[in-house]
């Protein structure tokens, strides 16, 4: 079996098309044909008097070639109304299919558009998460800055207060006399 680039999905679309149009094409010949057999009918100048015929010959029980004309006439109009019948149904069956098609394609219709949508919420959310990430990063980049200034800070301020305590310390010592013995 060779390989093709057709799908399930395209094979059936197809299969259904050529169905749906074979059966557009027996809708139109059932409806020439009943057309056709109508016309026939309404013609027929002996049509009511072979109805009467029918009923007279039914009651008479007489057999012959009477019988057999009314037999094929009743049988005739009896595949008319079959036919009538079959293309009503017919029909009927490709108003609802082209009601099932039209409501498909608006589905369809309905599902790209919120495809589109969703692509470009999509979108913006990838933006809005890039922008975040950005902004995460500088503020990552800030907060070691902040951190690093911090610690200068500190280290100049305990720096300062190491000065400050060798002045005190300094301070305290020239302020006091030298020790003299305490004379009594």
């Amino acid at each position: 079996m060779a390989s093709s680039s057709l799908t399930f999905a395209d094979w059936r679309q197809q299969t259904n098309e050529g169905l749906m149009a074979t059966a557009e094409k027996l809708l139109e010949q059932l409806e020439d044909v009943s057309d056709l057999l109508t016309e026939i009918d309404e013609k027929d100048p002996l049509r009511a008097s072979r109805a009467d015929l029918c009923l007279c010959h039914q009651s008479e029980s007489t057999e012959g070639a009477d019988d057999a004309k009314t037999s094929i006439i009743q049988r005739f109009h009896s595949g008319l109304d079959s036919a009538r019948n079959l293309v009503n149904v017919l029909k009927r069956e490709k108003w609802r299919l082209n009601k099932r098609e039209m409501s498909v394609e608006l589905r369809m219709g309905e599902l790209e558009d919120y495809k589109t949508h969703l692509k470009k919420d999509m979108s913006s959310l990838n933006q809005t998460v890039d922008a975040l990430s950005m902004r995460v990063v500088q503020l990552e980049n800030q907060l070691v800055e902040a951190q690093e200034v911090q610690e200068n800070l500190e280290a100049e301020l305990q720096e300062h207060r190491n000065s400050l305590q060798d002045c005190n310390d300094r301070n305290m010592r020239q302020s006091l006399p030298a020790s003299r013995p305490l004379d009594l």
